[in-house]
């Protein structure tokens, strides 16, 4: 049976922020920024999920050992070892990781925009299977980005467009009538700056649903 994949990149070393942000607990919150991401995923029974490490790639990889994660058969820590060339190499490694799985779609997410949760991930599976698109992207700030769910017929070109140091964005962005769009405001906030930062601890996070 085909599954319901998701990417999950870790891989930056979020220099303007100053540390490692995917290991970044908001006050008050059980998870790091990439536990909550994957715990998204989860929810929204994606499998398998891999998360392309990089730059911090032992401080993820330490967040994720959590008896919550190292437990979980679907989880997959892929590393970029390239990750200082750009999102598109990480885009790379982390279709490469799911080569020999037989999925329906993938769903690209990103470990810093803190107030995507599963619901965002179901609503981008459910419009792109009912549209049968190629994708259906989160719309914020008029534009077309992550997180974003790809047929499984449109990684093909996801893969080539890595390759030739392009990332997902250049795809999302090509104006195809066959990628569907979901208004999803909430996305436009990615954590890159200590701005950023100061933004997002004066808004409430959204609930996560409890994973299976």
């Amino acid at each position: 049976m085909s599954q319901r994949a998701a990417i999950v990149l870790a891989a930056g070393a979020a220099r303007r922020m100053g540390f490692a942000k995917q290991c970044y607990r908001l006050p008050g919150e059980p998870d790091s920024l990439i536990q909550h991401t994957v715990r998204a995923a989860r929810s929204a029974l994606c499998a398998p999920i891999v998360v392309v490490t990089g730059a911090h790639a032992s401080s993820v990889r330490a967040d994720l050992a959590h008896p919550d994660f190292a437990r979980d058969p679907n989880l997959i820590l892929a590393h970029n070892p390239a990750w200082d060339s750009g999102m598109a190499s990480s885009l790379g490694a982390g279709l490469a990781a799911l080569a020999h799985f037989d999925v329906l779609d993938v769903t690209l997410l990103l470990a810093d925009q803190i107030h995507v949760g599963a619901q965002d991930i179901l609503a981008l599976q459910r419009a792109r299977a009912e549209r049968d698109a190629l994708a259906a992207a989160a719309s914020y700030d008029e534009l077309l980005g992550a997180p974003a769910c790809f047929a499984a017929r449109a990684l093909a070109t996801l893969r080539d467009l890595a390759a030739r140091d392009e990332g997902a964005r250049a795809f999302l962005r090509s104006g195809s009538p066959d990628i569907t769009a979901v208004p999803m405001p909430h996305a436009a906030l990615d954590l890159d700056t200590p701005h950023d930062l100061a933004r997002a601890l004066r808004a409430p996070l959204p609930l996560l649903e409890p994973s299976s």
